[in-house]
């Protein structure tokens, strides 16, 4: 599964430096591994030398690209991108190798919120922009028309995103835009806003869509990601739980033609390698230390079902507060946990969360988390 131009009909010319955008919507603060493959490519290019422009769409965001998507979308709260957004820089910030997230821009590549350039324009100026465009062009794409025989609703704001992101390429005077196959009507629409504005049209590269834990594609609100900010365990143990068939998908996408060095191993040897390589990607180390560790945690913890020497400490009597506390997650997070037997105290399974905690109990969340209650 290898990454498709689009227009099919264009070439680009790596020979030249060129300007590449990679555009993020905030809206949630949230990265996972299929944002990885663009954010991956994005940083070949730079490491090539060529200039980098990260876009959070910090506007954007709070409109909602439609992109897939059955319902309409919501107003987000501006303050809620903005935070978002912070999280997400710190994210790509370590993945392009810079831990210096308060000082993202560096050499060739330039992190961008485009609130910057939306929030001072006024009413005039948005309009000239939105009226270049047709209801019937903007109506088109598949998820509209979908929507539209099965007669739910398509909100306005959600018509004029495509366009708004097509002003972010202007704006920056991009050469070549990386995303997922599923903007592809959004990149048709950036190429128009560009010619209306006196400039050449973007090429795109797609990358493919990546499919979840489960099989399906990955997506939040089917619970089968793996997140970019991920505790390193995390990130193994996860990977380490596909299904074979699923994990040759991945090698062919993550590790690609080496998959044939490969083939003549054990199911489950593959599969650590495949989950060293990705920890190694979403938390990368000098000698892949963070990678071993969790290796050597999962062979340790899961396979052997040893119990660790070092816990993370928790306080509290509620075992819901104690859940929260270790997986840093909402009250009814913790309560569908209980519910769905991902619990363990003393090696015992837990459904009651009500469940009275003493000092010493050993929680086990999941089958990679352990805490101790002091």
């Amino acid at each position: 599964m290898k990454p498709t131009i689009f227009p099919n009909t264009e070439k680009i010319d790596f020979s030249k430096k060129l300007r590449v955008k990679f555009g993020i919507d905030p809206t949630s603060d949230k990265l996972h591994l299929g944002h990885m493959m663009a954010i991956f490519e994005a940083k070949k290019l730079w490491e090539q030398g060529h200039h980098v422009d990260i876009v959070l769409g910090t506007f954007t965001a709070q409109l909602g690209d439609p992109s897939g998507k059955d319902t309409m979308r919501p107003i987000l709260n501006a303050d809620e991108t903005e935070k978002n957004a912070e999280s997400i820089i710190e994210q790509v910030a370590r993945i392009f190798g810079n831990p210096d997230s308060s000082h993202p821009n560096f050499k060739n590549i330039q992190i961008h919120k485009n609130g910057e350039w939306f929030g001072v324009m006024n009413v005039i100026m948005m309009t000239n922009i939105l009226s270049k465009f047709t209801t019937t062009q903007l109506l088109s794409r598949d998820s509209f028309q979908k929507r539209m025989d099965e007669k739910n609703p398509i909100g306005m704001h959600e018509l004029i995103v495509p366009i708004l992101q097509g002003y972010d390429s202007v704006h920056l005077d991009t050469d070549v835009e990386i995303g997922g196959t599923d903007q592809l009507f959004n990149f048709a629409i950036t190429r128009d806003v560009q010619r209306e504005k006196g400039r050449k049209p973007e090429v795109c590269i797609l990358m493919p869509i990546l499919n979840g834990t489960d099989g399906r594609k990955m997506s939040k609100s089917f619970d089968n990601c793996i997140f970019i900010n991920d505790a390193p365990n995390d990130v193994f143990g996860k990977t380490m739980s596909i299904s074979d068939a699923l994990m040759k998908e991945w090698w062919s996408i993550f590790i690609g033609d080496k998959l044939l060095m490969g083939i003549d191993k054990h199911p489950m040897e593959m599969k650590k390698e495949l989950a060293f390589h990705i920890t190694d990607i979403v938390w990368p180390s000098k000698k892949s230390e963070i990678a071993n560790d969790a290796q050597t945690h999962f062979e340790n913890i899961i396979q052997k079902r040893n119990v660790p020497e070092i816990f993370f400490d928790v306080t509290g009597e509620s075992l819901i507060t104690v859940i929260t506390q270790v997986r840093n997650c909402s009250i009814s997070e913790a309560k569908r946990l209980i519910a769905q037997g991902g619990i363990k105290i003393n090696d015992t399974k837990i459904t009651d969360e009500k469940f009275g905690l003493k000092s010493g109990d050993i929680v086990k969340v999941g089958k990679l988390d352990f805490a101790k209650v002091i």
